[in-house]
């Protein structure tokens, strides 16, 4: 019986106990910040707190006791659809008995205000059961929060990071655009995704679940700083720096995670290849070079991370709260003038409010060292607007700014010259025009452009006639970045430039000049000799063809002028045939003189005979309504000097004298006579005696008066672009002072030019000019061996020698005169062969011959050869004649090499 009482005492404690729990537990949901719902299975409501009377606007007094089926609940979903009572958080827990955690509804009020809950759901078991009997439903007011949510989602987009936010269950409850982009997923697809099953590479997802799971049960503290691979949507691995923070909720339970993720997978190669297996947080902090340090609004300092104590050489414990910064030496600008508190960057913040950017200061020790500082600084404000201190990023630019003035030294004493520019557009984005925006001293040497007369100014303003290549260029290269080497003519500078070009940012770029006029003269040189050298091997060819064809011509003619009656009409025809057989050969020799490759050979040249021959080479390609006036003094024209050089000074005087007239037509006049000395010519008096005066005049339009001191210059010309060297006038000048004379020029617009060679005159040679009468021709009646591969040659010399009285025997080949001469050596008194022939030349020949009677006069013709000359022929001891063959002269040869043997 009394363990029946003390049973009943029990139980009557226990319910009151219970009661009282019960009590305490309605004012503990009446007065959590949190809306608490209990709904039974049935759909009864039975516990509706006040903050759900607040939220949903309905007093408990109506809500309890009803079942909530029997109701038209007003919310929504998320994208403002109706949320159906049947699949509401609460009943979807009843029908699963599943928690639902962080559901999102819309509870509409009236007037159409929309308040958000959070909810979440718990279902309640009796005993064992398998079916909840009730469901718990907690929610708050998230109305707010999700403002704020969508707000920042804004700014979340803009970040240079990647933001995850993940829940208790690991799964993505926000992501940013750039965690977007890196995983390449649309939004829409992560959120809701679990992390670690999704983007969390094989290997891995193990280790990282554990870890997070003992996170989210508060075993184990979240790493603020951590690195770890990611699986992108395109199943590339990322290596992802995150930085951590543990997210809780209003009750300080542990809801989730939030994330900041910077993609160092291309960094972290080059750090990895550079540093082996290092950390890298911890090799980024220990190099940073950037300090960061924050002020109070009274100026002391109250953080410095470790690169801003290694810069300063404070010595802060505990970052040394309360040091005011700056203080302990002198401080000064670059220059060394002092600072007052009021010009350092606190000073500048707090009294204007405003950011300060690369405030120069320079930090002066007791014993004259110095560290100079960069620092941008921006200032901190409360809540109220009111000045809340400092925060400064400071560097170290004592070496920086060392480099920067061994730079600016080395800009001003670069020999080549630089230039800044800034590139100018049309409306369509072309290039146009640049603007200067600096230049150093070897750029105003170079150009002869002050940088004062320029910077500032357009490439047009100051040189209206740039090419458009120039702005072409340039313009490619400050659009695109891509950089440009080339060499170009400035018709502008008339100079030839080296450039290279580089974009230092956008729309701008900077070039590298190098004068390579003289470079380009010498290249233009070479090239003219190797194209002279190519003419004189055509010219050779040409000359050996011509001078056989040439051979049977004037050989022929000269036999018959010897059988006509000289008074016949025939007798005329055969000189005419042969005057212009000798006109051709002329020509050839023209054609060798100018292409010929030889060192120049001073001699008395006959300069009227040279300025005739290249006027008529000129007259077959100047334009016949073009007038070529001749006055022409050819007696006692005489000059000591390279026939071939005072070819060319006459050929380019003359060429430049067409393309005066070429455009508009007109008249080019030249006139040469023999000044005796006299005051009649006073500028040449620097000729101590007579001299040789030789004027190439034109009616052209005539050379502007800034460019007359300039025609001489090498690759100046006044034609367009890439016509012409501009080095025709430049090679006359050399020419001229080379043989002791004078050039000038003079000229007037719209009348046309006048160039003036003046050189000095020898004596003339009584023997010039004399005609001597023809000589009775030489005879003989040896045998003579002749060997030509051309029958035309073989037939007029073989009747030519035979006139002479000598008998010939003749060959086509080397190798068939061979055989002759090998047969009978002593019957052959000279041997007259050619040289260029197949398969055995005359030289060849000669040598095989000389093996076989060593003293026979061998004589060798030739048009043209490479392989023999004059100099080479009398080394071998053979006699070299040049074709076409006259019949005085081989008669003379041939006569004086058989009396010398005998």
């Amino acid at each position: 019986m009394c363990s029946m009482d003390r049973e009943v005492t029990r139980l009557r404690e226990e319910l009151a106990e219970l009661r009282e729990r019960e009590e305490r537990y309605r004012m503990l949901v009446d007065t959590i910040e949190g809306g608490v719902i209990l709904q039974a299975a049935s759909g009864e409501i039975l516990i509706w707190n006040d903050y759900a009377q607040k939220i949903f606007q309905m007093p408990a007094k109506v809500i309890l006791g009803q079942e909530a089926q029997q109701r038209e609940w007003p919310t929504i979903r998320e994208d403002g659809s109706h949320y159906p009572g049947t699949d509401h958080p609460s009943m979807r827990t009843l029908r699963s008995g599943k928690p639902l955690l962080n559901e999102i509804m819309g509870v509409v009020r009236a007037h159409g205000e929309v308040c958000w809950i959070s909810i979440n759901t718990r279902p309640l078991f009796h005993g064992q059961e398998s079916t909840p009997w009730a469901v718990v439903i907690s929610f708050t007011d998230i109305t707010e929060l999700r403002r704020e949510r969508e707000t920042s989602h804004k700014y979340l987009d803009v970040a240079g990071v990647m933001l995850i936010a993940l829940d208790s269950h690991g799964k993505i409850s926000l992501v940013n655009k750039k965690g977007c982009e890196i995983l390449g997923c649309e939004e829409g697809s992560l959120v809701g995704s679990n992390w670690v099953e999704r983007f969390i590479p094989e290997a891995q997802k193990e280790k990282v679940g554990q870890v997070f799971a003992k996170i989210m049960a508060g075993d184990q503290e979240s790493q603020s700083y951590v690195e770890n691979t990611v699986v992108t949507a395109a199943g590339v691995e990322r290596i992802i720096a995150w930085r951590n923070v543990v997210l809780y909720d209003k009750y300080g339970n542990i809801c989730g995670t939030l994330s900041s993720g910077e993609d160092i997978t291309e960094r972290r190669a080059a750090l990895d290849s550079l540093r082996g297996q290092h950390d890298f947080i911890d090799k980024i902090m220990e190099t940073s070079p950037v300090g960061i340090i924050r002020t109070d609004r009274s100026g002391k300092l109250i953080y410095a991370n470790r690169r801003a104590e290694a810069i300063v050489q404070w010595e802060l414990p505990s970052h040394a709260l309360g040091v005011q910064p700056l203080k302990k030496r002198r401080i000064v600008d670059f220059k060394g003038n002092p600072l007052s508190e009021q010009e350092l960057p606190f000073g500048r913040v707090k009294k204007t409010g405003q950011s300060v950017f690369n405030a120069r200061i320079a930090m002066e020790e007791s014993d004259g060292q110095r560290t100079l500082l960069s620092i941008n600084a921006t200032p901190l404000f409360t809540d109220d607007h009111e000045f809340d201190g400092m925060v400064a990023m400071v560097e170290d630019v004592t070496a920086s700014y060392t480099l920067e003035q061994n730079y600016q030294m080395l800009f001003n004493e670069m020999l080549d010259g630089v230039a800044l520019h800034e590139i100018i557009l049309n409306d369509e984005g072309r290039p146009v025009n640049y603007r200067f925006l600096a230049v150093n001293p070897a750029f105003e040497r170079l150009t002869g452009l002050s940088a004062q007369s320029i910077i500032g100014r357009t490439v047009l303003d100051v040189m209206p006639g740039t090419e458009p290549f120039w702005i072409e260029t340039y313009g490619e290269v400050a659009l695109t970045g891509k950089p440009a080497q080339f060499e170009n003519y400035s018709g502008e500078l008339g100079r030839h430039f080296h450039v290279s070009a580089f974009r230092p940012i956008k729309n701008q770029f900077a070039c590298i000049f190098e004068d390579i006029s003289e470079r380009k003269e010498i290249e233009e040189r070479l090239r003219q000799s190797q194209k002279m050298e190519s003419i004189g091997y055509l010219a050779g060819g040409i000359a050996h063809d011509f001078n056989n064809l040439l051979s049977p011509i004037i050989g022929m003619s000269e036999l018959l002028m010897e059988d006509l009656p000289k008074e016949g009409s025939l007798h005329e025809f055969a000189s005419d045939i042969l005057s212009a057989g000798q006109r051709g050969r002329d020509l050839v020799n023209q054609i060798m003189a100018f292409s010929r490759l030889s060192e120049p050979k001073k001699e008395s040249v006959p300069l009227g005979e040279v300025i005739q021959e290249v006027l008529r080479l000129c007259r077959s390609t100047i334009p016949m309504d073009i007038e070529i006036i001749q006055q022409i003094e050819a007696s006692g024209c005489r000059v000591m000097g390279d026939r071939t050089h005072l070819h060319q000074v006459a050929m380019n005087l003359v060429t430049n004298a067409y393309h005066a007239v070429e455009e508009n037509g007109g008249s080019i006049t030249v006139t040469l006579n023999k000044i005796v000395g006299s005051d009649d010519h006073p500028q040449e008096q620097r000729f101590a005696g007579d001299y040789i005066l030789f004027d190439v005049s034109d009616t052209g339009n005539g050379i502007a008066p800034q460019f007359i001191g300039k025609v001489f210059d090498p690759y100046f010309t006044t034609r367009e672009h890439g016509k012409g060297t501009g080095l025709g006038l430049a090679v006359v000048y050399g020419i001229v002072k080379e043989l002791k004379g004078e050039i000038r020029v003079s000229s007037e617009m719209g009348k046309g030019s006048s160039f003036t060679v003046c050189l000095p005159a020898l004596k003339d040679d009584p023997s010039t000019g004399k005609s001597e009468p023809r000589p009775n021709l030489p005879r003989g009646t040896e045998r003579i061996l002749l060997v030509d591969d051309e029958r035309s040659i073989i037939r007029v010399e073989s009747q030519m020698l035979e006139r002479l009285g000598y008998s010939v025997v003749a060959c086509s080949s080397g190798t068939e005169a061979l055989v002759a001469f090998r047969a009978d050596p002593s019957m052959f008194d000279l041997v007259l062969t050619d040289m260029a022939m197949p398969n055995m030349t005359g030289e060849q020949l000669a040598s095989e011959i000389r093996t076989l009677k060593v003293d026979v006069p061998v004589i060798i013709c030739t048009g043209y050869s490479e392989k023999i000359n004059q100099e080479r022929a009398s080394s071998l001891g053979i006699e070299l004649l040049m074709k076409p063959l006259e019949l005085a002269v081989l008669a003379q040869k041939v006569r004086d090499l058989l009396d010398t043997r005998q």
